[in-house]
This record gives structure tokens, C-alpha cells and sequence, in this order.
């Protein structure tokens, strides 16, 4: 296969395992070929798990991010590798941004066709030959537009233009959200309340907060922790669950990547502050 070709392929034997896909400028994506097993993956500080049957994509893996993945039994994946410029101009020439896969990341999905396809471009870059490697070039486009036809997106550049989210829009989002933070939030759950599609919504989001979804909604619950956390109670543990977080060890995990503290300490600091000042 072409070392920098926009789209490779990968056949891959995975044993029931917990391992890590290091970052990389690109979109990856894996279709399971063989085996059923229970896929748990790591996403935003939050493990999310979900049955993965032959025919299935696992969530894909935008640039950029690390993955951590957990495997409950062995299952042979066919992993796609998507150029991370060519997913950009292809979604800008359809009036789409590439933020709209964010929605793919959330969860395995179907997509036949696109099954199929990854399928014989596979054993068309197995070939080897002038035509096997024409396929594959000409091949990427056609993926990337399966994939964002399949995030739910659809164009809406010419109606909502270069708008970001009003201000009421932001400000309803924030308060669905706090409202409902001890609840799993998706993607497609933050779209619907802004009477946006997916994809729309996304580049929208990005555009004015210069965030994905997924970290918007990891910065309201690290930021309601760390309002709880300013008093004597609730526990820990009660601080995790009121925000989504798995358990008191989630919590700490992403606390302490984003304020370089532990929920413990945190708390003492602040209360001794206060009675400093009293």
C-alpha cells in the first residue's frame, strides 16, 4: 500500500485484552469481520461499553486522540485509516465539517454499504497492482462520505451560514446539562436540545466555544465538582455520582488531569482558605 496514501487498511487478530492505539493525524476505524465480544473504550475520562457483532464498527478514533480500548474476546477487525486532511476537504466541498464524526465516537454502528465497501477496498489494495492502488486513491472520498452520511449529518451550510450557537441556544444547552448531569449526555442528546442536526450543531459548537461536544460537557461536570467540593459535604463518591462520573476514582482521574489536584486536596485547600478568612 502507498506509505502516504489517504486511506489504508489494516486486517488485524485482536486477543481479549486492555491496550492502547497511540495518537495519530488521523481518523481510524474498525469494522469486525470475526468474533462477538463486549467492547469497552475510554472516551473523554469515561468508559462507555457496548456489544460488537460482525458487520459492526467499533467507534472510531478522531485525530489526535489516544485510545483506550478494552476486548472481552478475541475478534479479527478490519482498522481503516483516514487522512485527517483529506476527511476535511471532503466535508468542507459537502458544505459539512469533520467535527460532525465526533458523533461516530460515542458508539458502535451499522452502516452496510460502507461495510462493504471497506471490504473490497481491502482486497483491492491487496493487489498490489496499478488498479488495486488507483482503488484505493479514489476510494477515500466515497468512504468519508458514507461516514458523515452515517453521523446523522446533512448540509446545512447554505441555511445557517457562518453562524455560531446564539447566546439563548448556549445558555439552554448549559442549563439541560446541569440539569441533567448525573445522566449519560450524547452528542445527539445536545443536538436535540438545540434544534439543530448533529452535524450542524457540532460546527456550530466548535465555532463559537472553540470546544467538541464531548468536552463541553466534561467541563460542566468538572466545574460542578469543583463547586461541591468548596463545601464539608457531600462525599467524594456523592460529588462523583451527582456529576456522571463513574465512581469516586473517575472523578479523581479527570480532576486532577484538569486542575492538577486531587478532589481530596482540593477540598482541604479551599475550607482551610475559608477559614483563613473567617
Amino acid at each position: 500500500m502507498p506509505r502516504n496514501a489517504a486511506v489504508t487498511f489494516e486486517n488485524l487478530l485482536l486477543p481479549p485484552a486492555e491496550f492502547s492505539d497511540p495518537a495519530a493525524p488521523a481518523y481510524r476505524l474498525c469494522l469486525v469481520l470475526q468474533g462477538e465480544a463486549e467492547l469497552s473504550w475510554q472516551q473523554d475520562d469515561r468508559w462507555r461499553s457496548a456489544r460488537l457483532r460482525p458487520g459492526m464498527f467499533a467507534p472510531i478514533t478522531r485525530p489526535q486522540t489516544t485510545a483506550q480500548l478494552r476486548l472481552s474476546a478475541h475478534q479479527r477487525h478490519l482498522m481503516v485509516t483516514l487522512d485527517d486532511a483529506m476527511v476535511r476537504s471532503v466535508a468542507n466541498g459537502c458544505g459539512q465539517t469533520a467535527v460532525a464524526l465526533d458523533a461516530l465516537s460515542e458508539r458502535p454502528f451499522r452502516n452496510p454499504f460502507l461495510a462493504r465497501l471497506c471490504a473490497e477496498a481491502y482486497a483491492e489494495a491487496q493487489r498490489e497492482d496499478a488498479l488495486g492502488r488507483h482503488f484505493q486513491t479514489t476510494v477515500a472520498p466515497i468512504l468519508i462520505g458514507s461516514l458523515l452520511r452515517s453521523s446523522g449529518s446533512a448540509p446545512k451550510r447554505d441555511t445557517a451560514g457562518g453562524r455560531a450557537l446564539a447566546t439563548a441556544t448556549l445558555a439552554r444547552l448549559r442549563e439541560s446539562c446541569l440539569a441533567q448531569l448525573d445522566t449519560p449526555i450524547t452528542v445527539a442528546r445536545l443536538a436535540d436540545w438545540s434544534g439543530l442536526p448533529v452535524g450542524e450543531f457540532c460546527r456550530q459548537l466548535r465555532q463559537r466555544t472553540g470546544t467538541t461536544p464531548h468536552r463541553f460537557v466534561l467541563d460542566l461536570r468538572l466545574a460542578r465538582a469543583a463547586e461541591l467540593l468548596g463545601h464539608v459535604a457531600p462525599p467524594i463518591a456523592d460529588v462523583a455520582s451527582r456529576c456522571g462520573f463513574f465512581d469516586q476514582a473517575h472523578l479523581t482521574q479527570a480532576f486532577s488531569r484538569r486542575y492538577g489536584t486531587s478532589p481530596a486536596r482540593y477540598r482541604r485547600e479551599r475550607l482551610g482558605h475559608a477559614a483563613a478568612l473567617t
